[in-house]
This record gives structure tokens, sequence and C-alpha cells, in this order.
């Protein structure tokens, strides 16, 4: 009996390790596909550490970043690696010096399901969750300056993160 609990300690451990070297590459990302194309700035939250193959990737993330002029609607929509994307998130923010009385009015779509709301002097940040639930490939963030302010000003989309329901507990560090 002690042997077999060894064997499936070893297995299990050689599992696990083989699904956190994998982790990374399975992680749901977004591709652009078409509208305004967004400036992107690439995020680690991890440290990568040293594996069998050599250096383990950290979770890759994107901060979008948009820039609006007065009176200025745009729309960029991306696709989605796997189709069982279940949640979409991040924290939408706008410069504050850029354009301190402007107002953002944003709609995230995909699949027929919405999340929108607004930015504007005083709440200059906020969380943006859409949760799916079918297969989908096509992600829609519209922005609408709703001001009549003439300056322009930027929006960015912070840790942009699609989830999906399969090992997610892999890359929620």
């Amino acid at each position: 009996m002690l042997v077999l609990s060894g064997l499936a300690m070893g297995a299990l451990l050689v599992a696990c390790l083989l699904a956190l070297i994998a982790a990374p590459h399975l992680r749901p990302h977004l591709s652009y596909a078409d509208g305004t194309v967004p400036g992107e700035v690439a995020t680690y939250t991890c440290q990568a550490a040293i594996g069998l193959d050599g250096l383990l990737p950290c979770p890759r993330e994107k901060d979008y970043r948009w820039d609006l002029a007065a009176n200025s609607d745009l729309s960029t929509t991306w696709t989605t690696s796997r189709s069982d994307t279940s949640m979409l998130g991040g924290v939408l923010t706008q410069g504050e010096a850029d354009c301190p009385d402007s107002r953002i009015a944003w709609t995230l779509t995909a699949n027929g399901r919405t999340s929108s709301g607004s930015l504007s002097g005083t709440d200059r940040a906020t969380l943006v969750t859409l949760s799916l639930s079918e297969p989908q490939d096509r992600i829609t963030l519209t922005l609408r300056r709703l001001d009549s302010a003439p300056c322009a000003t930027a929006l960015e989309w912070r840790q942009a993160a699609p989830e999906a329901p399969w090992l997610g507990f892999l890359w929620s560090w």
C-alpha cells in the first residue's frame, strides 16, 4: 500500500509540474481583429521561475490605450484564442491630467452580452467584468466622448484578462 501511495504522489507531482509548465500557453488571450488599433503595453504580474526546461513564463497580460479627441467615438474588436472564454475583466482608467472635464461612455460586448458605464472627472477608474455563458469569438469595446471639452483624453484597459474555466486556478496567480 505504501508503494502505491508513493507512486500516486509521484504521478500527482509530475502532473502538477506539467500543468504549471503548460498553463501560460493554455490561458486565453485577445488578438486585435478590427476597428481602432489600441496602443499595447505588456505587463507581467509574477516573477519567472526556473522549471524543467529552463525559465517558466509568467502569464502575460496586456494594457490597451486609446487617445480620444473631442467629440469622438471609436470601437475595437478582438478575437479570443479560446472559444470557451467564460469571463472578461480588467480596469478601465481615464487619464486625469489630460482633460479634467472629459467624460467617456464605454460598452464591452461579446455574443450579445453587454457591460457598460462611463468615466468622468470624479471617477476615473472602474472595474470591468463581463460574464459569458456560450462560445464566442469576437469581443468589442466601444468608447464615446460625452462631453464638449475641446481637449483630447486617453483611456486605458488595464489587465485586460479573458478567463476560461479549465485550469483557471493555475493562471490566477
